[in-house]
Formats: structure tokens, C-alpha cells, sequence
């Protein structure tokens, strides 16, 4: 489903926003950020009910999932987003506490495990 944010941006500085697990763009007119109704928010999530992105449906933004290969082999991550690329995703790793998008093969990653957090992010 597609997310939504009631935000204030007196209080949450909107740098911050954009790197948050999931978030793709805040939507503005120009530099400022767009107000949406709530009536059309609701209508956009209602009619985006039961759809899943292709190949993409076991994973939402914010799962936290296991690289299984590759350089960053082991490591945990943030699911964020597919990519347009075929097959490619955007997560999110810990880097001296600050949060790193990375892209990789979508066959690279599987859902975190119970248990298996040893290496939590």
C-alpha cells in the first residue's frame, strides 16, 4: 500500500525525511510541500488496496532483510524500494550510524528470520 505522512516541518526538518526507510519523494508544488486532503488520501489507498508491486510482494518498505551474497554478504538491511531496473532494489544499511541506500539484485536479499537479528542494524 502506498504509504502517506502527516508531517510538520517546524518541527521534523524535511532532510531528514528523505531518508527514511520507504519514502520516495515528498510531493511539492515547486519548493513548497503539497497539502492533501484526507478524503483524497483515502480514495488513493482504497483504490490501491490488494495491488502488489510485480516480484516485489513479499517485501515492503521497512522489512528488514538478510544480504545473502555479494560483497555485503551477511549483512542486515532495510527493504526501501524496487528499483525501475528489472530486478534491482534500493535497501537501506547502517553506516556509522547513518543510514546508506544501496542497490542491489533483488535475488540477493531474503526476510529476516526470527532469531536472527545478531547483526541488527
Amino acid at each position: 500500500m502506498l504509504p502517506f505522512a502527516r508531517l510538520d516541518f517546524q518541527a521534523v526538518p524535511r532532510s531528514s525525511i528523505t531518508w527514511m526507510p520507504g519514502v520516495q519523494r515528498i510531493v511539492s508544488f515547486g519548493d513548497q510541500p503539497a497539502v492533501v486532503a484526507d478524503e483524497i488520501v483515502e480514495l488513493l489507498r482504497h483504490r490501491l488496496e490488494g495491488v502488489e508491486q510485480m516480484g516485489y510482494g513479499r517485501f515492503k518498505p521497512g522489512d528488514r532483510v538478510r544480504i545473502t551474497s555479494g560483497p555485503l554478504r551477511d549483512l542486515e538491511a532495510v527493504f526501501e524500494r524496487p528499483l525501475s531496473s528489472a530486478e534491482r532494489v534500493r535497501v537501506l544499511l547502517d553506516v556509522v550510524g547513518r543510514m546508506m541506500p544501496v542497490e542491489i539484485d533483488y535475488s540477493q536479499i531474503k526476510p529476516m528470520e526470527k532469531g536472527d537479528e545478531r547483526d541488527a542494524v
